[in-house]
């Protein structure tokens, strides 16, 4: 495999586990809602936000670079 190949191979892996934590926290913030624990959600949407942002980003040069790694 070359260097390249592998760059791209660990960045989407890093995407996947990126995926996955903002859709832990959106349950989070689902689950803390549903109990009226609305401070505690407000933290878990804010935290997944953040990483949504970067999820996208991550995506965008994913995909635009897909071929030239």
């Amino acid at each position: 495999m070359k260097q390249g190949e592998i760059l791209e191979s660990t960045l989407w892996i890093a995407l996947r586990i990126m995926e996955e934590r903002s859709n832990l926290l959106k349950k989070m913030e689902d689950d803390n809602n549903k109990k009226g624990l609305s401070r505690m959600a407000a933290s878990y949407r804010e935290k997944g936000e953040d990483i949504q942002f970067h999820v996208d980003k991550m995506k965008d040069i994913l995909f635009a670079t897909q071929n030239t790694l």
